[in-house]
């Protein structure tokens, strides 16, 4: 499935259709570790930026 990023002032909105099950939200900040992404509501999750991690990668992973 393909993601939207938005960008606010100091957080990105990451979303995807609503129609699309079975996928989790993850993130990383170098593409070799990858976490889940906590707050996920209806295929949207709303991530707080830093100026410490200036680059952040995400990507959707099909649950078993």
């Amino acid at each position: 499935p393909e993601l939207s990023i938005g960008q606010g002032q100091s957080s990105f909105v990451v979303t995807w259709p609503l129609d699309v099950s079975g996928w989790a939200l993850q993130s990383s900040t170098n593409l070799a570790a990858w976490s889940p992404v906590v707050g996920v509501t209806n295929n949207a999750a709303v991530v707080a930026t830093s100026p410490a991690t200036p680059q952040v990668y995400f990507r959707l992973r099909k649950l078993p």
